[in-house]
């Protein structure tokens, strides 16, 4: 079994991170030459990117994700734009989702498994076993989920991942809607894969946001909205 671990975002921790990341996803494969890394670092993040700890880990494959301009979401006036940024977040998410997607080609067969998960993420309960578990869903954490799904770490078998990885093209389809709506990026991710007719599962993987400085944010449990109590 080889799988693909896909890793986009900030990555403000992830020296901090990588050693229980790298760890998990090597227990979930049944041996370290059975996981490739792909990432997407912003052009201001690959300035530094040397520093990072890759010794640790092999990757297969390093993109920087283009940027993204359209009028709707140019605001002179404001020095952040939160919708804007939310789509540039995922647009690392499409830019890693590509590159493995290529990487299959050149290798000439699928991955096994593909793992979404951000740079800043911290190991509080390990992913299960791959080879235990049924692919035939998309899985995601029992918590943090906002009437969706959690939308900061995901697995599933590659031809179900493919849907996942074109959630940002209908995200950004959304925002240049005139008529639109706040974003929810979990309540839009949960109906874009409904309509894509994706099966979903939860998974035991509980992972939180390492803000730094000793900071992390805690999961959050909301039955009623969706989330699975531990």
């Amino acid at each position: 079994m080889i799988i693909a671990v896909c890793l986009s975002g900030q990555v403000r921790t992830f020296a901090e991170n990588l050693a229980g990341l790298h760890e998990m996803f090597v227990m979930a494969a049944g041996g370290e030459q059975h996981v490739h890394y792909f990432g997407a670092l912003h052009f201001a993040d690959r300035l530094w990117a040397t520093k990072l700890p890759w010794q640790a880990v092999t990757v297969e494959q390093m993109v920087t994700p283009p940027r993204f301009h359209h009028p709707a979401l140019q605001h002179p006036r404001e020095k952040v734009n939160p919708e804007r940024v939310l789509w540039e977040q995922y647009q690392g998410v499409a830019s890693v989702g590509a590159l493995v997607r290529a990487h299959e080609w050149l290798r000439g067969s699928r991955y096994q498994w593909i793992v979404r998960c951000r740079f800043d993420l911290s190991v509080r309960t390990p992913m299960e076993d791959l080879s235990t578990l049924a692919a035939d869903a998309i899985y995601f954490p029992g918590c943090d989920n906002w009437y969706g799904h959690n939308d900061r770490f995901a697995f599933g078998p590659s031809v179900l991942m493919e849907h996942y990885f074109t959630f940002p093209r209908a995200i950004a389809r959304y925002l240049i809607e005139p008529a639109r709506d706040k974003v929810a990026s979990e309540i839009f991710l949960g109906q874009h894969l409904a309509v894509e007719g994706v099966p979903c599962k939860t998974t035991r993987a509980v992972l939180v946001t390492n803000r730094g400085g000793g900071v992390f944010d805690q999961p959050v449990y909301h039955p009623l909205q969706g989330d699975t109590s531990p």
